[in-house]
């Protein structure tokens, strides 16, 4: 028998659980001090693009010969489309 390969993985960086409290507690403390201008423009075009990513989900999942013939097809690509508009805003 030969012997097996062992692989040193290195450490990813993950945060314990108090690290991320700490984390998440002071990205949202930065967040609740911007200036007003700043969180209305971060607003609507969070706005835009949840708007474009549905027309683009409602033109998708609205093709006539696609409703006929791939009803299940048009179903999976309309329900892929809609979330990227979602991770553009995040």
């Amino acid at each position: 028998m030969s012997n097996p390969i062992v692989v040193n993985l290195p450490i990813m960086g993950a945060y314990t659980p108090a690290e991320t409290i700490e984390l998440v507690s002071r990205a949202g403390a930065k967040k609740g001090h911007m200036r007003p201008d700043k969180i209305f423009l971060s607003a609507v075009s969070a706005g835009c693009l949840l708007s474009f990513s549905a027309a683009s989900s409602l033109s998708v999942t609205t093709a006539p010969w696609f409703q006929e013939n791939a009803p299940g097809l048009i179903r999976m690509v309309g329900a892929l489309v809609f979330p990227i508009g979602l991770v553009m805003i995040v």
